[in-house]
């Protein structure tokens, strides 16, 4: 028996009828797997969009069972043009309950100063130096002196291009308590 076996081996092998079967081509291996791949990703979406609408009307169905709808008839409806805008008044905020703050009461603390993009700013603290708290308002004049000794004023911006917060905060009255920076 393995005579005849290996005799229809030789046969078939030495046969020019029929080639052996070459290896497949590595490159219709990968496009076949990524193929498989895609097919089952699109399966496991499609499988995935069902379970969840189905999760939707379950869980909308028992959260909806045995109320009334919302509306039992036709919603009324006024067709009428909308009033003009008027905006709400500005907010004026009050001077806090403190005396006005004297020359006397007050002290340089520090002046701090910045600079960026062809813009300077300057900070002057001052510090109360009273026995009570005192209210700061409006924004500082600045002053020189010529050679003369004669006072000029020096020309001067409120607030910085950056800080926005010192435009807000600038020109609204401040309480200050006595020997705190501020």
């Amino acid at each position: 028996m393995t005579d005849r076996l290996e005799q229809d081996l030789r046969r078939v092998l030495r046969d020019p009828q029929r080639p052996p079967i070459p290896p497949p081509d590595i490159v219709e291996r990968v496009h076949t797997g990524m193929a498989q791949r895609r097919t089952r990703r699109r399966a496991a979406t499609v499988v995935a969009a069902v379970l969840a609408v189905a999760a939707v009307a379950v869980v909308s169905a028992v959260l909806t069972r045995g109320a009334r709808p919302a509306s039992a008839g036709v919603v009324p409806w006024l067709d009428a043009p909308v009033a003009p805008y008027s905006p709400p008044p500005p907010t004026v905020s009050r001077r806090p309950n403190a005396a006005v703050c004297r020359g006397a009461d007050l002290r340089l603390a520090g002046v701090d100063g910045e600079c960026a993009t062809g813009h300077t700013g300057t900070f002057v603290h001052m510090q109360n130096t009273g026995r009570s708290r005192c209210t700061l308002s409006g924004s500082p004049q600045l002053t020189g002196l010529t050679g003369a000794g004669a006072r000029v004023p020096i020309p001067a911006e409120r607030g910085t291009f950056f800080d926005s917060r010192q435009r807000r905060n600038s020109g609204r009255p401040r309480s200050t308590r006595p020997s705190k920076r501020d």
